[in-house]
């Protein structure tokens, strides 16, 4: 636009230099009268004028040519130029036209792009769902199968322990049969009998031992026996021509007493593990009759092992000396108890002490050392943690007592706290 305007102006300024030039021109020669090709001077002068005008005009028009790029192109290619622009305006309106369509199909795809990618995520994320749940399914599974697997073990432990019961039960239904039969025949041979002192009670314990099968089964075997004799024989029971005061009940099909201790030791044998025999009373026996006895078998297993925790409890050592043995006391025969019950330990049937079936506080030396733990208790002077270890290992034939037993005293942690 620029150059338009400038050509314009000197096309102004030329026209109006070329008209003053050549009136200037055609007054001058008008006045000194000059001809030109035998013209009359006035039309000398018009020519003169004429072709000075023409040539100032080409002059300025060469110069204008020569300092624009612009006017040259313009005046060489204008035509071509203006249908040029005029086909690139209609080229430009097209492709404005195709770039609003282009705009539009763009933001259609980017709408379904966005739709898409929103898909995406929400199935990632559905995935991810998914495979967390697997994951916790598979966990699930894992845990279920376990567990069936726990319940299947402890079905067939409870299957064989129910088979093993059931046994027990036939061979206890047998020899309360045979112990019936024995009632009644001693009832007829000694009924003067229950006049007299009663020594020994019914399923009291007499003796009991542990024999191993690696061992001479049937000499152990006879030798207990022959203890459990000797014991009755001091209680006043009487020795018939077996020489025993005690006579095992007999089992279905063996009338002697020896087959009784050979079918017995069989079973000993068979255990291939230490046993725990005990020998206990069939019923109440009086003085001077024989004892009829039964032999029960258990395998001797651990209990405990040496430094485990038996059973544990709280004490107010602030209280009085008595208060204190009786609460030390009542957790012994109460606590301590029910953990040698949850250990299979093999109970003692005492009449004259019910409360000592699994272990007992006898004798002055142990007296002494649970007056001691007693002692130990009231110098804390508050509550105190009571716990009792086992001393060595345990097995379930023996009684529970200080020799095998370690009491172990601790403040508790709430009076530890009110002391801080």
């Amino acid at each position: 636009m620029i150059y338009s305007i400038f050509f314009l102006v000197t096309l102004v300024i030329v026209s109006g230099f070329i008209a003053y030039w050549g009136d200037l021109l055609g007054r001058r020669m008008g006045k000194r009268r000059l001809t030109l090709f035998g013209l009359r001077p006035r039309h000398t002068a018009i020519v003169m004028t004429t072709i000075t005008g023409m040539v100032i005009a080409a002059l300025t028009l060469t110069i204008l040519l020569a300092g624009s790029e612009h006017l040259r192109t313009m005046l060489v290619r204008g035509w071509k130029i203006r249908g040029d622009n005029t086909r690139l305006v209609n080229l430009n309106n097209a492709l404005r036209k195709d770039m609003n369509r282009l705009q539009t199909r763009q933001s259609d795809l980017t709408a379904r792009m966005d739709s898409a990618v929103e898909g995406a995520t929400k199935a990632e994320k559905a995935q991810r769902l998914s495979e967390e749940n697997s994951k916790r399914l598979q966990e699930d599974v894992r845990k279920r199968t376990t567990q069936l697997a726990v319940v299947e073990a402890e079905y067939k432990s409870a299957a064989g322990e129910l088979a093993s019961k059931r046994r027990e039960l036939r061979d206890t239904t047998d020899r309360l049969h045979n112990i019936g039969l024995f009632a009644e025949y001693f009832v007829k041979e000694y009924g003067e009998a229950v006049e007299k002192r009663v020594i020994v009670q019914s399923r009291e314990e007499i003796a009991r031992g542990v024999i191993r099968p690696s061992g001479v089964v049937k000499r152990d075997l006879v030798a207990l026996l022959n203890d459990a004799s000797r014991i009755m024989a001091a209680k006043g029971a009487r020795a018939p021509k077996n020489g025993r005061t005690i006579v095992i009940v007999p089992k279905p099909g063996l009338k002697l007493e020896s087959d009784n201790i050979d079918a017995i030791a069989r079973k000993i044998s068979s255990y291939n593990a230490e046993v725990v025999v005990i020998v206990s009373s069939a019923r109440n026996a009086v003085q001077g009759e024989q004892v009829p006895v039964v032999i029960r078998l258990y395998r001797n297993k651990l209990a405990f092992h040496k430094g485990d925790s038996i059973a544990s409890t709280t004490i107010d050592g602030s209280r009085s000396e008595a208060h204190v043995l009786n609460d030390l006391i009542g957790f012994f025969q109460r606590d301590v108890r029910l953990a040698a019950i949850r250990a299979d330990m093999i109970p003692v049937f005492d009449p004259d002490d019910p409360q000592a079936m699994f272990g007992t506080i006898s004798g002055q030396q142990q007296m002494d050392e649970f007056l001691s733990v007693v002692n130990r208790i009231k110098e804390n002077n508050g509550s105190v943690s009571v716990r009792v270890m086992a001393q060595q290992d345990i097995k379930v034939a023996e009684r529970m007592s200080l020799a095998n037993l370690d009491f172990v005293i601790s403040r508790s942690s709430a009076n530890a706290a009110g002391a801080g």
